[in-house]
């Protein structure tokens, strides 16, 4: 629902928001297959099990185009609190995370990390446009 979203909202959102989940979405599908191998499944079983767990994307996807106009006023709304679920989980994975940091070289390392994390997104949405 997140990408069709942001299509209907600005189509250079919906590149965007497509691509930040490409980047994040990657890496753990890979963690994800490295995971079921090291727990004693097949290839065949992991890659299937990594199938399945994609295939909520294209119902959502589809209940998306076909539910959401560009000039939905609920467009806003989806958005809104999908920006707001990954905030909340990505404050509250990693904020007690660093907060378990004994080392400042470490914490303040990673609080940089993290604000060019927050940056980069309206640096690029400055480029897009």
């Amino acid at each position: 629902m997140l990408i069709a979203a942001a299509f209907a909202a600005d189509p250079a959102l919906g590149i965007t928001t497509t691509l930040a989940i490409l980047v994040h979405e990657i890496p753990q599908e890979l963690g994800d297959f490295s995971l079921y191998l090291a727990a004693g499944y097949t290839r065949r079983h992991t890659l299937r099990m990594n199938c399945l767990s994609g295939l909520p994307i294209f119902a959502g996807g589809a209940m998306g185009w076909w539910l959401l106009k560009a000039d939905d006023p609920v467009v806003v709304y989806v958005l809104m609190v999908t920006a707001a679920s990954f905030i909340y989980i990505s404050v509250s994975d990693l904020f007690p995370f660093l907060h378990k940091q004994h080392r400042v070289e470490n914490f303040a390392k990673q609080t940089m990390l993290l604000f060019f994390g927050l940056a980069w997104v309206p640096a690029f949405g400055l480029f897009m446009h």
